[in-house]
């Protein structure tokens, strides 16, 4: 399945990408908010306890986000679906930053999702501090629904702010 947008096009990530999705974890930037920017390994010791999704291209849920004028991968966008409930999730390379492409691309994720699927809920997770990716989360209609406080055995700066959690309700459509 793909999915395209005036400027992107969505496709199931494929094993041929794997290299520049890992290449992206290798930015401190991009994994500020997931582990405090270390790189990550191309082969994670323990894919099964990894406390985030590290794709490798072979992963369903995750679709590639592409350029559509250049053909470039600009990052990726996965929803989790679990009975009526999904959750969003996305990463992009510092040079798509502030280009709108996560809005563009979880806009028409979601969409799809509750036009071709029984999902009612999407949520999104990030740390407190993370406000660009709270900005997306804003700009897709999702509302701030609770703030935790994880108990991290090894916390990242700012994870003493807590994580906030977003929701949007299929009854609150996309504008």
């Amino acid at each position: 399945m793909q999915i395209l947008t005036e400027r992107l096009r969505l496709r199931p990530v494929q094993p041929a990408d794997r290299d520049a999705l890992h290449r992206m974890e290798q930015d401190p930037e991009v994994m500020r908010y997931l582990n405090g920017g270390v790189p990550t390994p191309l082969v994670p010791a323990d894919p099964q306890s990894s406390a985030y999704l590290m794709p490798r291209g072979a992963e369903p849920e995750v679709m590639a986000v592409i350029e559509r004028d250049t053909g470039t991968l600009a990052g990726w966008i996965a929803l989790f679906v679990e009975g009526e409930e999904a959750e969003l999730g996305y990463r992009f390379y510092r040079s798509a930053w502030g280009q709108g492409y996560a809005t563009e691309a979880a806009k028409a994720v979601i969409s799809d999702a509750f036009a071709r699927r029984d999902v009612t809920r999407i949520v999104a997770l990030t740390m407190a501090v993370n406000t660009n990716s709270r900005r997306v989360m804003e700009k897709l209609g999702m509302r701030h629904a609770e703030t935790c406080f994880p108990n991290f055995s090894e916390p990242i700066p700012g994870a003493e702010h807590g994580e906030v959690k977003y929701v949007l309700e299929r009854k609150r459509r996309l504008s």
